[in-house]
Protein backbone atom coordinates (compact mmCIF):
# COMPACT_ATOMS: atom_id res chain seq x y z
CA UNK A 1 0.00 0.00 0.00
CA UNK A 2 1.27 3.64 -1.00
CA UNK A 3 1.77 5.15 2.50
CA UNK A 4 0.73 8.58 0.99
CA UNK A 5 0.29 10.17 4.49
CA UNK A 6 4.05 10.22 4.74
CA UNK A 7 6.37 12.90 2.54
CA UNK A 8 8.49 11.31 0.14
CA UNK A 9 5.97 8.15 -0.32
CA UNK A 10 7.77 6.69 -3.64
CA UNK A 11 10.92 6.06 -1.64
CA UNK A 12 9.17 4.67 0.77
CA UNK A 13 7.90 2.29 -0.65
CA UNK A 14 11.11 1.75 -2.54
CA UNK A 15 12.09 0.52 0.49
CA UNK A 16 9.39 -1.45 1.68
CA UNK A 17 9.17 -3.46 -1.59
CA UNK A 18 13.28 -4.29 -1.20
CA UNK A 19 12.17 -5.99 2.16
CA UNK A 20 9.33 -7.87 0.57
CA UNK A 21 12.03 -9.06 -2.31
CA UNK A 22 14.66 -9.77 0.47
CA UNK A 23 12.14 -11.92 2.50
CA UNK A 24 11.02 -13.91 -0.38
CA UNK A 25 14.72 -14.76 -1.33
CA UNK A 26 15.58 -15.51 2.54
CA UNK A 27 12.28 -17.94 2.21
CA UNK A 28 13.93 -19.71 -0.55
CA UNK A 29 17.39 -20.12 1.00
CA UNK A 30 15.93 -21.14 3.84
CA UNK A 31 16.47 -25.28 3.76
CA UNK A 32 19.98 -24.63 2.46
CA UNK A 33 21.05 -22.46 5.49
CA UNK A 34 23.37 -24.45 7.39
CA UNK A 35 23.50 -22.45 10.90
CA UNK A 36 24.30 -18.64 11.83
CA UNK A 37 28.03 -19.63 10.62
CA UNK A 38 27.14 -18.53 7.74
CA UNK A 39 25.83 -15.28 8.16
CA UNK A 40 29.39 -14.47 9.86
CA UNK A 41 30.92 -15.95 7.08
CA UNK A 42 29.38 -14.03 4.58
CA UNK A 43 29.34 -10.34 6.45
CA UNK A 44 32.98 -11.10 6.65
CA UNK A 45 33.38 -10.74 3.23
CA UNK A 46 33.62 -13.55 2.34
CA UNK A 47 32.84 -15.00 -0.95
CA UNK A 48 29.76 -16.83 0.63
CA UNK A 49 26.48 -16.46 -1.28
CA UNK A 50 23.79 -17.14 1.91
CA UNK A 51 22.90 -12.80 2.93
CA UNK A 52 25.22 -10.33 0.90
CA UNK A 53 23.87 -10.75 -2.43
CA UNK A 54 20.33 -10.60 -1.42
CA UNK A 55 20.58 -7.65 1.40
CA UNK A 56 19.11 -4.46 -0.41
CA UNK A 57 21.77 -2.14 -1.25
CA UNK A 58 19.67 0.68 0.83
CA UNK A 59 19.90 -1.21 4.15
CA UNK A 60 23.55 -2.28 4.02
CA UNK A 61 24.10 0.38 6.84
CA UNK A 62 27.85 -0.39 7.65
CA UNK A 63 28.47 1.14 3.74
CA UNK A 64 29.77 4.33 3.53
CA UNK A 65 27.64 7.14 1.18
CA UNK A 66 26.73 6.77 -1.41
CA UNK A 67 27.37 3.21 -1.73
CA UNK A 68 23.97 2.75 0.61
CA UNK A 69 21.70 4.92 -0.36
CA UNK A 70 19.90 5.60 2.96
CA UNK A 71 20.29 8.40 3.50
CA UNK A 72 18.33 9.55 0.67
CA UNK A 73 15.45 8.97 2.61
CA UNK A 74 13.60 11.89 4.59
CA UNK A 75 14.59 11.39 8.35
CA UNK A 76 11.61 10.76 9.79
CA UNK A 77 11.49 7.66 7.67
CA UNK A 78 14.66 7.01 8.64
CA UNK A 79 13.41 6.84 11.86
CA UNK A 80 10.29 4.84 10.88
CA UNK A 81 12.18 2.31 9.12
CA UNK A 82 14.70 1.70 12.20
CA UNK A 83 11.56 0.84 13.69
CA UNK A 84 9.91 -1.54 11.79
CA UNK A 85 13.66 -3.49 11.26
CA UNK A 86 13.47 -3.49 15.18
CA UNK A 87 10.70 -5.58 15.47
CA UNK A 88 11.42 -7.78 12.19
CA UNK A 89 15.52 -7.57 11.30
CA UNK A 90 16.86 -6.85 14.53
CA UNK A 91 20.39 -7.25 13.37
CA UNK A 92 19.95 -4.70 10.31
CA UNK A 93 18.43 -2.52 12.83
CA UNK A 94 21.56 -2.98 15.09
CA UNK A 95 23.34 -2.01 12.24
CA UNK A 96 20.97 1.38 11.16
CA UNK A 97 21.35 2.25 15.18
CA UNK A 98 25.34 2.21 14.94
CA UNK A 99 25.86 3.93 11.95
CA UNK A 100 22.91 6.85 11.19
CA UNK A 101 23.39 10.03 12.31
CA UNK A 102 20.29 12.34 13.09
CA UNK A 103 19.97 16.01 13.17
CA UNK A 104 18.47 16.98 16.97
CA UNK A 105 15.69 18.91 15.06
CA UNK A 106 14.06 15.45 14.84
CA UNK A 107 13.62 15.69 18.57
CA UNK A 108 11.40 18.47 18.11
CA UNK A 109 9.37 17.91 15.38
CA UNK A 110 8.49 14.16 15.64
CA UNK A 111 8.56 13.96 19.60
CA UNK A 112 6.87 11.01 19.98
CA UNK A 113 9.27 9.24 17.03
CA UNK A 114 12.36 10.09 18.86
CA UNK A 115 11.62 8.70 22.17
CA UNK A 116 10.87 5.36 20.26
CA UNK A 117 13.93 5.52 18.68
CA UNK A 118 16.08 6.76 21.93
CA UNK A 119 14.41 3.75 23.62
CA UNK A 120 15.38 1.43 20.17
CA UNK A 121 19.13 2.63 20.71
CA UNK A 122 19.39 2.13 24.44
CA UNK A 123 18.18 -1.21 23.82
CA UNK A 124 20.35 -1.76 21.27
CA UNK A 125 23.60 -0.27 22.50
CA UNK A 126 23.06 -0.20 26.28
CA UNK A 127 25.03 0.29 29.29
CA UNK A 128 27.89 -2.01 28.98
CA UNK A 129 28.48 -4.86 31.94
CA UNK A 130 32.72 -5.22 32.63
CA UNK A 131 32.42 -9.56 32.89
CA UNK A 132 34.23 -9.22 36.21
CA UNK A 133 31.21 -7.03 37.58
CA UNK A 134 28.57 -9.65 36.14
CA UNK A 135 28.99 -12.37 38.71
CA UNK A 136 28.32 -10.38 41.80
CA UNK A 137 25.35 -8.86 39.84
CA UNK A 138 23.90 -12.39 39.93
CA UNK A 139 23.28 -12.09 36.18
CA UNK A 140 21.00 -8.92 36.65
CA UNK A 141 22.38 -6.18 34.43
CA UNK A 142 20.83 -5.10 30.77
CA UNK A 143 21.79 -7.25 28.10
CA UNK A 144 22.41 -5.10 24.37
CA UNK A 145 20.38 -6.33 21.92
CA UNK A 146 23.96 -5.86 19.81
CA UNK A 147 25.16 -8.53 22.36
CA UNK A 148 22.37 -10.61 21.66
CA UNK A 149 22.67 -10.32 17.53
CA UNK A 150 26.26 -10.69 17.85
CA UNK A 151 26.89 -12.99 20.75
CA UNK A 152 29.10 -11.32 22.27
CA UNK A 153 27.33 -11.95 25.71
CA UNK A 154 26.25 -15.44 26.94
CA UNK A 155 24.42 -15.17 29.89
CA UNK A 156 25.09 -18.25 32.44
CA UNK A 157 26.53 -19.32 29.01
CA UNK A 158 23.56 -21.32 28.00
CA UNK A 159 22.76 -20.11 24.54
CA UNK A 160 26.06 -21.56 23.12
CA UNK A 161 26.34 -22.62 19.76
CA UNK A 162 28.04 -25.96 18.98
CA UNK A 163 28.48 -24.72 15.41
CA UNK A 164 29.79 -20.84 15.82
CA UNK A 165 33.20 -20.68 15.79
CA UNK A 166 34.70 -19.04 19.01
CA UNK A 167 35.83 -15.26 17.65
CA UNK A 168 37.20 -12.68 19.81
CA UNK A 169 34.39 -9.91 19.87
CA UNK A 170 37.22 -7.61 18.78
CA UNK A 171 37.76 -9.34 15.50
CA UNK A 172 33.75 -9.95 14.85
CA UNK A 173 32.41 -6.97 12.86
CA UNK A 174 29.94 -8.80 12.34
CA UNK A 175 28.56 -11.73 14.17
CA UNK A 176 25.91 -13.91 14.41
CA UNK A 177 21.98 -13.63 13.19
CA UNK A 178 19.16 -13.88 16.24
CA UNK A 179 18.04 -17.01 16.19
CA UNK A 180 14.40 -17.75 14.76
CA UNK A 181 13.04 -20.79 14.06
CA UNK A 182 9.53 -19.83 12.58
CA UNK A 183 7.51 -21.80 10.30
CA UNK A 184 7.16 -20.08 6.74
CA UNK A 185 3.15 -19.54 6.96
CA UNK A 186 3.27 -18.03 10.25
CA UNK A 187 2.98 -14.55 11.15
CA UNK A 188 4.95 -12.70 11.01
CA UNK A 189 7.16 -14.04 7.57
CA UNK A 190 9.70 -11.08 8.12
CA UNK A 191 10.71 -11.92 11.76
CA UNK A 192 12.75 -15.15 10.97
CA UNK A 193 14.28 -13.51 7.78
CA UNK A 194 17.77 -13.17 8.68
CA UNK A 195 18.26 -17.00 7.47
CA UNK A 196 19.44 -18.99 10.35
CA UNK A 197 18.42 -21.81 12.19
CA UNK A 198 17.23 -21.33 16.31
CA UNK A 199 17.64 -24.05 18.95
CA UNK A 200 15.03 -22.38 20.34
CA UNK A 201 11.08 -22.35 19.80
CA UNK A 202 9.50 -18.51 19.98
CA UNK A 203 7.75 -16.86 23.31
CA UNK A 204 5.62 -13.98 21.68
CA UNK A 205 5.21 -11.25 23.55
CA UNK A 206 2.13 -9.09 22.66
CA UNK A 207 1.15 -5.50 23.29
CA UNK A 208 2.37 -2.00 23.98
CA UNK A 209 6.11 -0.86 23.35
CA UNK A 210 6.90 -2.27 26.89
CA UNK A 211 7.20 -5.32 24.92
CA UNK A 212 10.05 -4.61 23.68
CA UNK A 213 11.70 -4.51 27.18
CA UNK A 214 12.63 -7.80 26.47
CA UNK A 215 12.40 -8.54 23.23
CA UNK A 216 14.97 -10.96 21.31
CA UNK A 217 16.16 -11.84 24.81
CA UNK A 218 16.23 -15.91 26.17
CA UNK A 219 13.52 -16.66 29.21
CA UNK A 220 15.25 -19.76 30.65
CA UNK A 221 12.28 -21.74 32.81
CA UNK A 222 13.99 -24.83 34.79
CA UNK A 223 11.29 -27.25 33.32
CA UNK A 224 11.79 -27.00 29.68
CA UNK A 225 14.17 -25.72 26.99
CA UNK A 226 14.58 -22.13 26.46
CA UNK A 227 12.24 -19.85 24.61
CA UNK A 228 13.21 -16.62 22.83
CA UNK A 229 10.97 -13.78 23.34
CA UNK A 230 9.68 -12.40 20.12
CA UNK A 231 8.04 -9.07 20.18
CA UNK A 232 4.82 -8.22 18.44
CA UNK A 233 4.13 -4.66 19.12
CA UNK A 234 0.60 -2.71 19.36
CA UNK A 235 1.91 0.60 19.64
CA UNK A 236 -0.44 2.69 21.52
CA UNK A 237 -2.19 -0.58 23.12
CA UNK A 238 -4.18 0.21 26.41
CA UNK A 239 -5.53 -1.89 28.17
CA UNK A 240 -9.19 -0.01 27.24
CA UNK A 241 -8.57 -1.13 23.72
CA UNK A 242 -8.83 -4.97 24.34
CA UNK A 243 -12.34 -4.60 25.04
CA UNK A 244 -14.92 -6.23 22.22
CA UNK A 245 -16.94 -2.69 22.24
CA UNK A 246 -13.07 -0.92 20.88
CA UNK A 247 -12.89 0.34 17.45
CA UNK A 248 -9.67 1.49 17.10
CA UNK A 249 -6.58 0.37 15.29
CA UNK A 250 -4.36 -0.73 18.22
CA UNK A 251 -7.95 -3.13 18.44
CA UNK A 252 -7.70 -4.21 15.31
CA UNK A 253 -4.07 -5.30 15.05
CA UNK A 254 -4.13 -7.09 18.77
CA UNK A 255 -6.91 -9.33 16.74
CA UNK A 256 -4.49 -9.33 13.40
CA UNK A 257 -1.62 -10.70 15.52
CA UNK A 258 -3.69 -13.35 17.29
CA UNK A 259 -5.16 -14.71 14.42
CA UNK A 260 -1.57 -15.26 12.76
CA UNK A 261 -0.16 -16.82 15.85
CA UNK A 262 1.43 -19.98 13.96
CA UNK A 263 -0.82 -22.66 15.30
CA UNK A 264 1.61 -24.67 17.56
CA UNK A 265 1.82 -21.14 20.20
CA UNK A 266 -0.80 -21.87 23.06
CA UNK A 267 0.99 -19.49 25.43
CA UNK A 268 1.42 -15.40 24.89
CA UNK A 269 3.00 -13.04 27.41
CA UNK A 270 0.61 -9.63 26.85
CA UNK A 271 1.63 -6.07 28.02
CA UNK A 272 -0.82 -3.45 28.37
CA UNK A 273 -1.69 -0.83 30.79
CA UNK A 274 1.03 1.71 31.16
CA UNK A 275 -0.89 4.09 29.04
CA UNK A 276 -4.05 3.97 30.68
CA UNK A 277 -2.14 4.88 33.61
CA UNK A 278 -0.15 7.65 32.29
CA UNK A 279 -2.84 9.25 29.98
CA UNK A 280 -5.78 7.47 29.70
CA UNK A 281 -7.41 7.53 33.65
CA UNK A 282 -8.00 10.97 34.98
CA UNK A 283 -7.89 12.40 31.72
CA UNK A 284 -11.77 14.12 30.99
CA UNK A 285 -11.94 14.10 27.77
CA UNK A 286 -10.91 10.19 27.09
CA UNK A 287 -13.78 7.34 26.61
CA UNK A 288 -14.21 5.65 30.35
CA UNK A 289 -12.39 7.82 32.75
CA UNK A 290 -12.52 11.50 34.83
CA UNK A 291 -11.33 13.20 37.41
CA UNK A 292 -13.43 12.37 40.19
CA UNK A 293 -12.01 9.38 41.94
CA UNK A 294 -8.99 7.50 39.95
CA UNK A 295 -9.48 4.24 42.73
CA UNK A 296 -13.55 3.91 40.73
CA UNK A 297 -11.91 4.00 37.32
CA UNK A 298 -9.02 1.68 37.92
CA UNK A 299 -11.19 -0.75 39.53
CA UNK A 300 -13.46 -0.54 36.26
CA UNK A 301 -10.62 -0.28 33.79
CA UNK A 302 -9.30 -3.42 35.53
CA UNK A 303 -12.17 -5.49 35.65
CA UNK A 304 -12.78 -4.42 31.80
CA UNK A 305 -9.50 -5.54 30.88
CA UNK A 306 -9.84 -8.64 33.05
CA UNK A 307 -13.13 -10.03 30.82
CA UNK A 308 -11.80 -8.81 27.61
CA UNK A 309 -8.36 -10.76 28.03
CA UNK A 310 -10.28 -13.71 28.85
CA UNK A 311 -12.15 -13.37 25.91
CA UNK A 312 -8.99 -13.81 23.93
CA UNK A 313 -7.74 -16.75 25.96
CA UNK A 314 -10.86 -18.46 25.12
CA UNK A 315 -11.37 -17.01 21.45
CA UNK A 316 -7.84 -17.82 20.39
CA UNK A 317 -7.47 -20.88 22.88
CA UNK A 318 -4.44 -19.31 24.36
CA UNK A 319 -2.93 -19.24 28.08
CA UNK A 320 -2.20 -15.64 28.46
CA UNK A 321 0.60 -14.44 31.16
CA UNK A 322 -0.54 -10.69 31.85
CA UNK A 323 2.75 -8.38 32.63
CA UNK A 324 1.64 -5.74 35.31
CA UNK A 325 2.73 -2.18 34.96
CA UNK A 326 6.58 -1.27 36.05
CA UNK A 327 6.83 1.88 38.03
CA UNK A 328 8.33 4.95 36.40
CA UNK A 329 12.08 5.96 37.64
CA UNK A 330 13.29 8.88 39.49
CA UNK A 331 12.87 12.08 37.80
CA UNK A 332 13.64 15.58 39.15
CA UNK A 333 10.83 18.14 40.41
CA UNK A 334 12.39 21.18 38.51
CA UNK A 335 10.74 21.13 35.09
CA UNK A 336 7.07 21.71 36.32
CA UNK A 337 5.76 18.06 35.80
CA UNK A 338 5.97 16.24 39.33
CA UNK A 339 2.22 16.61 39.96
CA UNK A 340 1.34 15.29 37.11
CA UNK A 341 4.01 12.18 37.76
CA UNK A 342 3.04 11.87 41.70
CA UNK A 343 -1.08 10.81 40.45
CA UNK A 344 0.41 8.69 38.14
CA UNK A 345 2.52 6.74 40.33
CA UNK A 346 -0.75 6.56 43.05
CA UNK A 347 -2.36 5.17 39.35
CA UNK A 348 -0.12 2.71 38.55
CA UNK A 349 0.41 0.99 42.49
CA UNK A 350 -3.66 1.23 42.39
CA UNK A 351 -3.58 -0.75 38.87
CA UNK A 352 -0.94 -3.44 39.84
CA UNK A 353 -3.24 -3.95 43.30
CA UNK A 354 -6.32 -4.29 41.60
CA UNK A 355 -4.50 -6.86 39.02
CA UNK A 356 -3.40 -8.51 42.02
CA UNK A 357 -7.15 -8.90 43.56
CA UNK A 358 -8.67 -10.17 39.82
CA UNK A 359 -5.91 -12.61 38.54
CA UNK A 360 -5.34 -15.55 38.01
CA UNK A 361 -8.14 -17.14 36.55
CA UNK A 362 -7.46 -20.87 36.27
CA UNK A 363 -10.10 -21.99 34.46
CA UNK A 364 -9.67 -19.40 32.02
CA UNK A 365 -6.02 -19.23 31.57
CA UNK A 366 -5.07 -15.89 32.69
CA UNK A 367 -2.35 -15.51 34.77
CA UNK A 368 -0.59 -12.63 36.05
CA UNK A 369 3.30 -11.94 36.39
CA UNK A 370 3.63 -10.38 39.36
CA UNK A 371 7.01 -9.05 39.45
CA UNK A 372 6.63 -5.79 39.90
CA UNK A 373 7.51 -4.96 43.66
CA UNK A 374 10.89 -6.27 42.92
CA UNK A 375 11.49 -3.46 40.76
CA UNK A 376 11.28 -0.83 43.26
CA UNK A 377 14.06 1.25 44.86
CA UNK A 378 12.70 2.86 48.07
CA UNK A 379 12.81 7.12 47.66
CA UNK A 380 10.78 9.51 50.11
CA UNK A 381 10.02 11.76 47.93
CA UNK A 382 7.90 9.52 46.05
CA UNK A 383 4.08 10.02 46.02
CA UNK A 384 4.24 5.88 46.57
CA UNK A 385 7.45 5.91 48.86
CA UNK A 386 8.97 3.89 45.78
CA UNK A 387 10.51 4.60 42.15
CA UNK A 388 11.56 2.08 39.44
CA UNK A 389 14.91 0.34 40.43
CA UNK A 390 17.88 2.04 38.49
CA UNK A 391 19.32 -1.07 37.68
CA UNK A 392 15.97 -1.84 35.14
CA UNK A 393 15.64 1.41 34.19
CA UNK A 394 15.94 1.76 29.77
CA UNK A 395 14.39 5.44 29.48
CA UNK A 396 12.23 6.58 32.62
CA UNK A 397 9.47 4.86 30.93
CA UNK A 398 10.70 1.73 30.24
CA UNK A 399 12.76 -1.25 31.98
CA UNK A 400 15.48 -2.55 30.44
CA UNK A 401 16.26 -6.65 30.30
CA UNK A 402 17.56 -7.14 33.54
CA UNK A 403 14.05 -7.90 34.65
CA UNK A 404 14.93 -11.18 32.83
CA UNK A 405 15.33 -13.21 36.54
CA UNK A 406 12.18 -11.74 37.44
CA UNK A 407 10.02 -12.66 34.59
CA UNK A 408 11.54 -15.90 34.56
CA UNK A 409 10.94 -16.51 38.77
CA UNK A 410 7.45 -14.77 37.88
CA UNK A 411 6.65 -17.37 35.23
CA UNK A 412 7.22 -20.78 37.30
CA UNK A 413 5.41 -18.95 40.49
CA UNK A 414 2.21 -17.68 38.59
CA UNK A 415 -0.06 -21.29 38.27
CA UNK A 416 0.29 -21.65 34.63
CA UNK A 417 0.53 -25.15 32.54
CA UNK A 418 4.58 -24.78 32.15
CA UNK A 419 4.29 -27.88 29.88
CA UNK A 420 1.92 -25.08 27.64
CA UNK A 421 5.16 -22.83 27.15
Amino acid sequence: RKLSFLPACDDMQSVIDALEQYDKQCQSRMANMPCSYSVLVSLQKSKSPYLLDCIPEILQFWKAPPRSDFGTLEPVLQLLLVKLLYVTMPALAAEAVLHLQFESTLAQDYKSHWAYYVMIRALVLGERIKPHRRVKMSNQYHVPVWDLVWDTDRRLDRTVDPVFPKVSAHQIQWGKALNLDMERDSFPPTQWSLPSRSQYKPLFVVGDSHVLSISWTIVFLSNGEPRQVIPLVVTGLKAWHTRKETCFFTHSLLHSYLSRLRQTTTTILLSAGEIDCREGIGGPLLEGYNNVDYQEHVYRTVQEYKKAVSALATQYSLQILVLPVAPHAHRSDRNGKATGRAFRRRVMQAWNEELRKVLPLDKNGVFLLDYEKRLRHEERTSSVGYVLNPLYNLDGTHTNSAILPHLETAIEQCGCILSLL
